[in-house]
């Protein structure tokens, strides 16, 4: 069969190093679409960190967010899908961790939620991250202790950034037994998610709803939180700067983020019968 649903991961994969679209990947997006082939987001941010990027490929109709546990309808943010986490592990994990140097984010009504301490001092986590673009999209909370023990509602979602590697390490062991999915995407974040979800079954209930079957599907990532879409699609595609474990699933590889290796899938596409 031929693919029809590309779903692609944004940080390492889509975007540059520098958080940014290359022209090379604006064109190939727009291309593809024009093919008839239905490119969409896969990622692990949330609905309000895909505004510039939207504005800028305004043929993506669809985002897999928050590392599997929504699909979006692009760019109304209409939510078609949703898995959430139990607040009493959301409010456990903070318990768990609060002692450590930790930016614990909440995604909550389509926002990041941190406590106000840590987003005073984002520049040291965008530092160790290597992500310069945190401070765009995290919304501080006073109080941080009595707002999670007030919480209400639905949380897809917890995302962590750490000072250091060894931090995160820490932490994690601090986590055990825990009934949710743990991932990673870089050496200092860590991610937690609602037990067995992960992109690969967000990726799945958008194939159905879109009436395409695994076979269709092709998949392009770079690290540990993209290894459920990978198992998941009929192709996996694997930049060459992804993790050991990410390429140990790959279909093929591709070139790497800096040097336009969606583009180049994407361009060896060919397009939908009619189109």
């Amino acid at each position: 069969m031929e693919t029809r649903l590309i779903a692609v991961d944004l940080d390492g994969t889509l975007l540059r190093s520098d958080r940014t679209l290359s022209p090379a990947t604006i064109d190939a997006v727009a291309a593809a679409a024009a093919r008839g082939l239905e490119v969409v987001f896969a990622s692990g941010r949330a609905l309000c960190e895909f505004t510039r990027m939207l504005e800028q490929l305004p043929q993506i109709r669809y985002a897999v967010a928050s590392t599997g546990t929504q699909v979006i309808r692009c760019p109304s943010g209409e939510e078609l899908y949703s898995e959430c986490l139990p607040l009493e592990l959301v409010r456990e994990g903070w318990r768990r961790l609060r002692h450590l140097e930790v930016m614990y984010e909440v995604y909550w009504q389509g926002k990041i939620w941190a406590p106000a301490e840590r987003v005073a001092e984002i520049e040291r986590y965008e530092a160790a991250s290597g992500n310069c673009t945190i401070h765009e999209s995290r919304t501080p909370v006073e109080g941080y202790d009595r707002w999670i023990d007030e919480l209400t509602g639905t949380v897809p979602k917890v995302h962590m950034y750490f000072p250091s590697p060894a931090v995160r390490d820490e932490a994690w062991k601090l986590l055990a037994g825990i009934n949710a999915y743990f991932c990673t995407s870089d050496p200092v974040d860590l991610e937690m998610m609602p037990a067995n979800v992960d992109k690969g079954t967000g990726l799945a209930w958008l194939a159905k709803h879109l009436g395409l079957q695994r076979e269709q599907v092709l998949a392009i990532g770079d690290s540990g939180n993209d290894l459920g879409m990978l198992r998941y699609a009929g192709t996996a595609v694997v930049m060459a700067n992804g993790s050991d474990e990410a390429k140990a699933l790959a279909d093929r590889l591709t070139d790497t983020n800096d040097n336009d290796g969606v583009a180049k899938v994407l361009n060896s596409l060919p397009g939908v019968e009619g189109q």
